[in-house]
């Protein structure tokens, strides 16, 4: 959540740095929002004065690093508004900041790494400088913390209720449970009221950014049993191998695109991904599958029961769907994320 005009001054510099504004506006940075502004929110604006006219723009302010995995969904949600838009985040390295320029949307890091097309009359691009120290706030966090954090954005209601009851959700313990809490409170995603806890507007939606970028770097490594190879010739041979495995009674569900094509049909890919809680050699030997480092196959376990909670009996949280989505470098899978995304998560937007 930003917080006020003050919060953005390092990144305001940069940009006065290469464009020739005479005055930079800021409006609306105090209330909270989120890139798609649901619920009737308004986007904070930024308002670049220049000689020969004023540009607005919509403002997007990420309070920690920024993960290809975020970034993608960035891109995925805004689309051709993208231009429309700036994003200011910590850290932007080359090959990502690539990728934002080439979808349309400007942005601005720290260090003055930048892109900024402004229509066809202002431009800048800036590229190269180094990142700064490591991002303090992944310093010590562990798969239970985000297992926690899942917990919290799949079941809301949690956060008013005793830690207790958090960490039996995400199966860790209650310091480990209270930690998530004071994470997202530091972010701005919840407050104390009283003597609970509540989401603010906009929380879900910095919980959601928090859990894809620690997902892909701290939780995935953490439940991943391994990848393998196949005989199948296609995806829909795998998962003939796996009917009747399906579901709760054998601890066998789809993840990743597979799943998401049960829930919201766009592009399917090569990829299965399988969570499981049973065993993998039993598994395995169903599917007639061998460990190979390039195979199709993946299987993971499940960051907690209420994973389980899926919109079809085959397949895991779509939460849990969705981070996996944006891990995969395919602007097809990329697109279907987005998809499923409004249709199963909107309250996550």
């Amino acid at each position: 959540m930003a917080r006020g005009p003050a919060d953005i001054e390092p990144y305001l510099a940069h940009v006065r740095r290469v464009l020739p504004v005479t005055r930079i506006d800021v409006r609306g940075l105090r209330r909270a929002y989120t890139h798609e502004t649901p619920r009737g929110q308004v986007a904070p604006e930024l308002v670049l004065v220049l000689p020969e006219r004023n540009v607005a723009l919509r403002l997007d302010v990420m309070r920690t690093h920024l993960g290809r995995a975020v970034a993608v969904a960035r891109i995925g949600a805004l689309g051709k508004r993208a231009p429309e838009w700036i994003l200011l985040a910590p850290h932007i390295g080359g090959p990502l900041g690539a990728e934002l320029a080439a979808a349309g949307l400007n942005y601005v890091d720290l260090r003055g790494n930048c892109h900024l097309r402004l229509g066809g009359t202002y431009a800048a691009h800036v590229e190269g400088r180094g990142k700064g120290a490591a991002n303090p706030r992944t310093k010590g966090v562990r798969a239970a913390g985000i297992r926690a954090l899942f917990a919290l954005l799949v079941e809301p209601d949690l956060l008013g209720r005793p830690t207790r009851e958090i960490a039996r959700a995400a199966e860790t313990n209650a310091q480990t449970a209270l930690d998530a809490t004071r994470r997202l409170e530091r972010a701005g995603a919840v407050i104390i009221d009283g003597r609970k806890r509540r989401w603010l507007p906009g929380g879900r939606g910095i919980g959601l950014e928090r859990f894809v970028a620690d997902y892909a770097t701290i939780l995935r490594p953490a439940l991943e049993r391994g990848r393998f190879r196949t005989p199948d010739r296609t995806p829909a041979d795998v998962e003939r191998h796996l009917k009747g495995a399906l579901g709760e009674r054998e601890g066998v569900w789809l993840g990743g695109c597979a799943a998401a094509d049960r829930i919201a049909p766009h592009h399917r890919g090569t990829e299965t991904v399988i969570h499981t809680t049973g065993r993998n050699a039993e598994l395995a030997k169903r599917l007639r599958a061998v460990p190979d480092p390039r195979g199709t196959v993946t299987l993971l376990g499940l960051p907690g029961p209420l994973a389980t909670r899926g919109l079809t009996p085959e397949t895991v949280h779509p939460l849990l769907v969705y981070a996996e989505m944006l891990l995969a470098v395919d602007e097809h899978v990329a697109e279907a994320a987005e998809i499923l995304r409004r249709k199963a998560l909107p309250e996550l937007a």
